[in-house]
C-alpha cells in the first residue's frame, strides 16, 4: 500500500502519469463497478474515474 500511498502524493502535486499508473492499478475494480447490469457502462466508467480523481486530490493521511 505504500507503493498507492506514493502514487496518491504524486498525483496530489500535478504529476499525470501517476494519476494512470492508479488507474491502470485499480481497472478491474473499476469496470466491475461500472458492468453491474451484466454489460459494461461507459458513463458509468467515466463518473467512476471522476470520482476517483476528486476523491484522491481531497485525500489526507490520518496517523
Amino acid at each position: 500500500m505504500r507503493d498507492v500511498y506514493s502514487l496518491v502524493l504524486r498525483m496530489k502535486r500535478g504529476d499525470d502519469r501517476a494519476f494512470e499508473v492508479i488507474v491502470k492499478r485499480f481497472a478491474p475494480v473499476l469496470k466491475a463497478n461500472s458492468s453491474r447490469r451484466g454489460y459494461f457502462e461507459e458513463d458509468c466508467y467515466q463518473e467512476c474515474l471522476i470520482k476517483l480523481y476528486k476523491g484522491l486530490k481531497r485525500y489526507e493521511k490520518i496517523n
